[in-house]
């Protein structure tokens, strides 16, 4: 084999290699210019004290805007209730995405797909925790009984009005029948006095005849 063979020989395997590495750097261009989401508030895995206001998630570019229905985010709790107040608003490569009051505590996740800035549409999902203490019920509770005191009657002026006049009455009683005893002995003293002095006189007449 010459020399110039070997040499046109060596220069077709380089350039065969070089037309196989464009085949297979070519079509991972594209790929590597997917955006990807590179930060969001309430952060992945967080833990809050209190429900947000707002999730805004920040990707690596700007994102497509083809319609409403190119950026979908849902916010949902354990039992599945979406949160979103209102559609997302995308700025660039930031969407903010406005929540609804009264979320209570426990673990959430934001399930968001957008479409990337070389026209690709990407998923993924950010979960956080709310560590707020649960809504009190709102079902009225019942009253403790407690026990009353018995009162005792008290005794009013007519009542009182009544005991007086029946101590009177019993004290005219008493005094009435205490009377007419002393009236009834009165009596009976004075008939014997008189029965007594009859007799007297009557046994001095009987020894003068």
């Amino acid at each position: 084999m010459s020399r110039s063979t070997f040499i046109s020989r060596l220069g077709a395997l380089a350039a065969g290699a070089a037309l196989a590495l464009g085949a297979v750097a070519v079509p991972a261009l594209p790929a590597a210019a997917h955006d990807s989401l590179v930060g969001s508030d309430p952060a992945s895995g967080a833990v809050l004290e209190s429900a947000p206001e707002q999730l805004v998630l920040e990707f690596s570019g700007a994102l497509m805007t083809l319609g409403g229905s190119s950026t979908l985010v849902v916010v949902a709790d354990g039992e599945g209730r979406d949160w979103v107040d209102s559609a997302p608003v995308v700025e660039g490569s930031r969407v903010t995405v406005p929540l609804a009051d009264g979320m209570p505590g426990g673990a959430y996740e934001a399930s968001w797909q957008v479409v990337s800035e070389d026209g690709h549409p990407i998923s993924g999902v950010v979960p956080f925790t709310v560590d707020a203490p649960a809504a009190p019920s709102e079902e009225p509770q019942a009253p403790e009984e407690t026990e009353e005191p018995e009162q005792t009657p008290e005794a009013t002026s007519d009542d009182a009005v009544v005991d007086s006049e029946a101590s009177d009455e019993g004290d005219g009683l008493s005094a009435g029948v205490i009377a007419a005893i002393v009236v009834i002995a009165a009596a009976v003293i004075v008939v014997v006095v008189v029965v007594v002095r009859r007799r007297g006189r009557r046994d001095s007449e009987t020894s003068a005849r």
